[in-house]
């Protein structure tokens, strides 16, 4: 990305005494002056719960950015194994929470009118469906951008054994992945680690699904079998 045309601002969202979420912000150079209402996309990253952070994605943001014309916050939530579930959904849910009041949004640079949304990619785009539910009888989001996201932890559609040995993504790999973040007192039926199981859908915000073909999750993000 051309560096010139959008400023980034590091900041730590305190959500209490216990829990700080780092996060950068990216603004776009004309976001402000363009028609309409200015636009926040709250995203979280990729990487199983296990790798990843803003630095893996930081030129993802800064493209969708400066492509968009929008505001975008990247989220650096907890991972695993030192962190298991539902860390990662707290701190998505804190992020999102706390970007939506007006008050924290100006603290830390941006408009106090805008229109929010979330975002992610695989284990991130999980997250933000898991948002989005979660905080549907609190807050109303804009939109959501789901990219490959896994929605169901069963891992039991067919793309899940077509592509067992990957291209990318290898069912070893992700059984890892699962290992580190899920404990044994897990259920993979908890809508909040397969949103696909949340039982009503009419009352979502508008959806943008971004889906691989040669990829595991293929099927289950398109609600196949």
């Amino acid at each position: 990305c051309n560096q010139q045309l959008y400023t980034t601002i590091q900041s730590t969202l305190r959500w209490s005494q216990d829990l700080s979420i780092p996060m950068r912000i990216y603004q776009p150079d004309s976001y402000l002056t363009a028609a309409g209402r200015p636009v926040l996309l709250i995203y979280f990253h990729g990487g199983g719960w296990t790798i990843g952070s803003i630095e893996t994605h930081h030129n993802v943001c800064a493209s969708l950015a400066q492509m968009s014309n929008s505001a975008v916050a990247s989220v650096e939530y907890r991972l695993s194994p030192e962190h298991k579930f539902p860390a990662a959904v707290e701190d998505a849910l804190a992020s999102v929470e706390w970007l939506l009041a007006p008050d924290n949004r100006q603290s830390v640079g941006l408009p106090r009118d805008m229109d929010v949304g979330v975002g992610g990619d695989s284990g991130g785009g999980r997250l933000a469906a898991t948002v989005c539910h979660e905080l549907k009888e609190k807050h109303k989001l804009k939109f959501q951008i789901l990219i490959y996201p896994g929605v169901d932890m069963s891992n039991s559609t067919d793309s899940h054994k077509r592509y067992s040995n990957g291209p990318i993504l290898t069912k070893e790999t992700i059984a890892k992945f699962r290992s580190n973040y899920m404990t044994e007192h897990c259920r993979a039926d908890d809508p909040r680690l397969s949103p696909i199981l949340y039982k009503v859908f009419y009352d979502q915000p508008p959806c943008m699904l971004v889906v691989a073909e040669c990829d595991p999750y293929h099927d289950e993000c398109l609600g196949e079998n």
